[in-house]
């Protein structure tokens, strides 16, 4: 009994100590007074200015708590000075006093409210975010007795908050993250909006999921988001916190992706837009900067998705990215009635990135995928297209002016709306029975069977030479040009009449030229070779009579 009085006495009079002490140090430590040696610590350190305009509150007891703010953190050299690396309205964390004195770190509940992250890239690629040359140091070396563990952080809160990469924006972050520790799953639950570029949509983003990490690796599972009006499902993993490697493995229920262009490049905009001539549309960079260390390995699945007006649905995409090359493989969906497959390769390691598109449609009702996609009314029927092509550039336009390799279609019971080769051919008729031309224009359409054609690209030009219309009583031969970048067209056309009231035994085949454009083509008789035609003819037709009359001269000459 005398022992524990004693050991009552010994833990009593501790306990007075440690109270003293800690009265003591809030009546005596006013951490306001070491604002200018914190600056000066992080600008010997980072390079970088810290500002600390508001009031830095310290509380000792029953735990060590700071609070902070507003303040902000400054940009390295190199970078704009005028507006800060980060600031923050205000911060606080707490740490429990009793496991400090068995050397372990326990970290309440750290909520940060307002902060401002604003991230760039200089012209070497050099991002603010790294530490300037030489202002790395080593920490100190501690003795195995002196090092202290970190047992853990009980939670985390983000409220009101920003971060911006380049033209990217995360705004009106919230994020809040439960008992975070190395190994131990984190509840993790957020709500933002994405914006991905000037004059672009803001996407809402919510949801959940589980977090765990390791000093390596952190992992996304049983996730559950919301991305504006879509619900994604699945997990997700940066695999090399080093290196930045992800793989995933997720599907989204649909998605309208046109709604997050910005408006003028938006199809229902250019659908109500007026149909007058306009300058050529500015060309689209390619993002070949952020895919040179990109490392990404997954695959995504889609219910239905809408993609630059094509409207697609069960859609599988396997993707993956490394060293500058992003393989798209297999890219297969269901659209229009048909099926797609295929793949895609784009090559960006060098200094001109090299697409590479595999791509076969089958049963595709080319009617509303030419006019969802292209803008495009001129083409009806069902079905194949295939596209084996090549190009390289670093816009768009650049890639459509170097597209090389081969397409072909195969359609059935469609029309060329626009290109009505039969009145083509009533007119051709009328040139040589040297009647008046026929009452009407063109601008109707012309129906067939079959239509079939192959193409060979180069430099943006599409040339064929087996293009091969039927239609009833009508087939149509031909072969020619079109310029996929001035969408210039130019086609010389042979139609052969199987039978017919009108068209008459004068004239067995009619050529015809096609020129204009892709969206407005016009088609004539081909005069010239329709002269050579009729020569030919009336040659063979008193072939004959020219023969017997040189007979009988050469018979005269003889005797």
């Amino acid at each position: 009994m005398r022992a524990l009085r004693i050991i009552g006495i010994v833990v009593g009079c501790i306990v007075v100590v440690l109270i003293a002490a800690v009265i003591a140090l809030q009546l005596l430590v006013h951490p306001n007074d070491y604002k200018g040696r914190i600056q000066a610590a992080v600008l010997s350190s980072t390079g970088r200015q810290l500002s600390l305009p508001g009031n830095i509150h310290l509380a000792i007891f029953p735990a060590l708590a700071v609070q902070f703010g507003p303040a902000t953190l400054g940009n390295p050299p190199g970078f704009p000075s005028t507006q800060p690396f980060a600031s923050i309205q205000r911060a606080s964390l707490r740490v429990r006093l009793l496991p400090l004195l068995r050397r372990q770190l326990q970290v309440g509940r750290v909520e940060i409210d307002g902060l401002d992250l604003r991230l760039l890239k200089n012209a070497q690629g050099q991002g603010n975010w790294s530490m300037p040359a030489g202002k790395t140091a080593a920490p100190a070396a501690q003795s195995p007795g002196s090092q202290i563990s970190l047992g853990g952080i009980a939670g985390v809160t983000v409220k009101d908050s920003r971060v911006s990469y380049q033209d990217m924006v995360f705004d009106h972050v919230s994020v809040n993250l439960g008992h975070v520790a190395t190994g131990v799953p984190i509840p993790v639950k957020w709500n933002l909006d994405l914006t991905t570029g000037a004059g672009a949509r803001p996407i809402p983003l919510s949801g959940n999921a589980t977090l765990e990490y390791s000093a390596h690796a952190a992992r996304l599972s049983g996730l559950d988001a919301r991305i504006d009006r879509s619900t994604l499902r699945g997990a997700a993993a940066v695999t090399n916190l080093t290196t930045g490697a992800m793989s995933f493995d997720l599907s989204i229920d649909h998605i309208d992706l046109d709604r997050y262009l910005p408006a003028r490049s938006s199809p229902a905009a250019a659908r109500a837009a007026p149909q007058t001539p306009a300058a050529p549309s500015q060309p689209t960079q390619l993002p070949t900067g952020a895919l040179k260390s990109l490392q990404v390995n997954g695959k995504l699945a889609i219910g239905s998705a809408t993609v630059y007006g094509m409207k697609l649905s069960q859609v599988a995409v396997g993707l993956a990215a490394d060293g500058g090359v992003l393989h798209v493989n297999p890219a297969n969906a269901t659209l229009y009635g048909g099926t797609s497959t295929g793949n895609v390769t784009l090559d960006a390691h060098g200094a001109v990135p090299v697409l590479s598109l595999n791509e076969s449609m089958t049963g595709v009702d080319v009617q509303p995928l030419l006019e969802d996609f292209a803008k495009l009314n001129r083409v009806s029927g069902r079905g194949n297209i295939a596209l084996n092509v090549t190009a390289r550039g670093n816009t768009t336009t650049a890639m459509l002016s170097t597209l090389d390799g081969h397409a072909a279609a195969n359609l059935a019971h469609g029309a060329i709306e626009g290109l009505d080769l039969w009145s083509a051919i009533n007119s051709a008729v009328a040139l040589v029975q040297k009647h008046s031309l026929p009452a009407g224009g063109m601008g109707k359409s012309t129906r067939f069977d079959a239509f079939k054609a192959s193409a060979d690209l180069v430099n943006g030009v599409a040339s064929t030479k087996d293009l091969d219309i039927a239609s009833g009583n009508l087939h149509v031969t031909g072969q020619g040009t079109t310029n996929l970048v001035t969408g210039a067209v130019a086609y010389r056309m042979n139609a052969t009449i199987l039978k017919g009231p009108s068209a008459g035994a004068a004239l067995a085949d009619i050529p015809l030229l096609v020129s204009g454009t892709m969206t407005s083509p016009s088609v004539r008789p081909d005069t010239q070779a329709l002269a050579k035609s009729l020569a030919r003819q009336q040659l063979q037709k008193h072939k004959g009579e020219i023969e017997n009359k040189l007979r009988g001269m050469l018979k005269g000459l003889i005797h």
